[in-house]
């Protein structure tokens, strides 16, 4: 979950405001409890609250993490997570966070390239130096398949969040598909590094492994995820 975007305090209900910061950290664990139990926090946190935009943005950001885990069916995580998307930039069209949800969801769900350069160009402008910005921005280049711009985005992500495991990973990604090995590796250990539970990052640390050669340590790493 992005650290860096702030939590403004633009609710008046503590509860809302405590099950906002509860569900952050829920999401931040990055494996299938905690994202479920992030979701739920921050359907709290509006439920307390129906104009408190930023829940709705992180209820949205917390449904896109669903979806693309595979925890939730596509279907249904990717529309809860357009729905949540939607009402917070009905509350707040100058949330960035909302813009990122909907650029992701058009970029990975969608498939709808160009709606997600809109989005990201409106995030862009409303927040270009927050971490999460940047990430969406580099997914959506490894889409198109422009990987050196892609690192450019990430790199920019860490300068705002240098602890982002979700960062690292995307990094590693991108690492993987230009065959810079020992790059690959190295961030995808990172993520570990900082979030030992990070769901499928074991997983991609076994194909990174087995790219260079070393079929017995992949085969560890599978059997640990």
């Amino acid at each position: 979950a992005p650290a860096d975007f702030p939590t403004r305090p633009t609710t008046r209900s503590t509860d809302a405001y405590e099950e906002l910061l509860k569900g952050r950290f829920a999401l931040d664990r990055l494996d299938p409890d905690g994202m479920k139990e992030a979701a739920t926090r921050f359907q709290h946190a509006l439920e307390l609250d129906p104009t408190f935009a930023m829940a709705a943005a992180y209820l949205a950001l917390a449904h896109d993490a669903l979806g693309q885990w595979g925890i939730t069916p596509p279907s249904v995580a990717f529309e809860k997570a357009r729905r949540a998307a939607d009402v917070a930039t009905k509350l707040d069209p100058t949330l960035a966070l909302a813009h990122v949800v909907l650029a992701s969801i058009h970029d990975v769900y969608d498939w709808d390239w160009q709606a997600a350069d809109n989005e990201m160009k409106q995030a862009m402008l409303l927040a270009p130096r927050e971490s999460w910005t940047q990430f969406v921005a580099g997914q959506l280049s490894i889409t198109k398949g422009n990987y050196a711009e892609a690192l450019e985005h990430e790199n920019a992500s860490l300068t705002y969040d240098p602890l982002s495991p979700v960062t690292f990973m995307i990094i590693s990604w991108t690492q993987l598909r230009l065959a810079h090995w020992a790059e690959a590796e190295g961030a995808v250990r990172r993520t570990l590094e900082i979030s030992p539970t990070y769901s499928s990052a074991h997983y991609y640390l076994g194909i990174v492994l087995l790219a260079r050669g070393q079929r017995e340590a992949a085969l560890a790493e599978f059997q640990k995820e």
